[in-house]
């Protein structure tokens, strides 16, 4: 077979095109752009070659530094190459192109600590003209936690100054119609808060189980420990992968914890009873291997204090967890920070 050489002015026509389109997708994934520019060969096909050389070299002088610069503070070992080769792909899902973490990756580079804010490998990366973005399970339970322990903390502060007023019994009466809203928000909010905490504790500790088994580590696993991570097959109460998952991890003959020491012995008593009671709704009792507790009562009995501990307390789980496993700083990156009356801070 004959092989096929590109002339000079193929050549120079294909070094623009990758420059230019490795820039527009760096600034695509910086939000820089809004939307994707054209950058096809066949737009310099009527260029001189003069013309072209004169592009050619202020490509080198002004955008090839700026391209190497962004790949080396942002990715370890990405290129201008491969940077230009997402192009076509973002272009064929018209700029904005959804794909699994540890697949862009694999085509670009691996993101510098801060660049993905922590986002673990199960990650869902997203390029579009917002930016570089990524979107897990455990980013949406946060926001859900955060949202319902904000509400429930504005709507008990509204609640306290009512009942700062002192109202007599007839007064109050004459006022439900302004007490019973405030009281039905911290009722569903605590109902909420409890909800998302715990789908946020076992979606992390689900997280850890997955990078565990695709990671080196889960070869050197016995067939009943990768049983256990894929919950496979039959599925796997959540304290015990509490207990287990973070163990099997480390290669560690003991987790950080247990259920006879809190926090998980609080977690048994306060955050899951509450939840499942939510959750599983009867009127039927738990049974007694799970301490035989009235349900309904549960519900009933549900207050914002109640619902704010228990938020601390699975809080306190996942960042055990985390620092156990090896996890840099005292909680996990993507966690939002709580102020001093621990309303949730949510970057936009």
């Amino acid at each position: 077979m004959a092989l096929s050489f590109k002339t000079g002015r193929e050549r120079d026509i294909a070094e623009i095109v990758r420059a230019k389109r490795a820039l527009v997708v760096g600034r695509l994934l910086l939000g820089d752009l809004d939307g994707l520019e054209r950058v096809f060969p066949d737009d310099f096909s009527t260029w001189t070659r003069q013309r072209l050389k004169q592009l050619q070299k202020q490509i080198r002088l002004q955008l090839k530094g700026k391209i190497a610069g962004f790949c080396q503070e942002n990715f370890a070992g990405a290129t201008e190459s491969k940077l230009a080769e997402l192009y076509e792909p973002l272009w064929e899902h018209g700029g904005t192109w959804r794909l699994p973490l540890a697949e862009f990756q694999k085509r670009l580079g691996v993101p510098k600590p801060g660049v993905l804010r922590g986002a673990p490998l199960h990650a869902t990366v997203c390029i579009s003209p917002w930016g570089l973005q990524t979107e897990f399970p455990e980013m949406h339970l946060c926001k859900d936690l955060a949202e319902a322990v904000d509400g429930l903390i504005g709507a008990q502060a509204d609640f306290d100054r009512i009942q700062s007023e002192r109202l007599s019994w007839n007064d109050a009466k004459r006022g439900r119609g302004k007490i019973a809203p405030v009281q039905r928000r911290i009722l569903f909010n605590s109902r909420m808060a409890l909800i998302a905490a715990f789908n946020l504790v076992e979606a992390f500790v689900n997280g850890l189980a997955w990078e565990c088994l695709q990671s080196s580590r889960g070869a050197k696993l016995s067939d009943k420990e990768r049983a256990f991570l894929a919950e496979d097959p039959r599925p796997v109460n959540l304290v015990e992968k509490l207990k287990k998952v973070p163990r099997i991890v480390t290669r560690a003959t003991e987790g950080p914890l247990h259920d006879s020491r809190d926090p998980l012995k609080e977690f048994l008593e306060t955050v899951k009873p509450f939840r499942d009671a939510i959750v599983h709704a009867s009127p039927f009792s738990a049974p007694e291997k799970f301490g035989g507790y009235d349900k309904l009562e549960k519900i009933y009995l549900l207050d914002s204090r109640t619902a704010l501990r228990g938020v601390d307390v699975v809080l306190e789980i996942i960042g055990q967890i985390h620092r156990f496993v090896g996890g840099k700083g005292q909680m996990p990156q993507w966690l939002p920070p709580r102020d001093d009356h621990k309303r949730f801070i949510v970057e936009i």
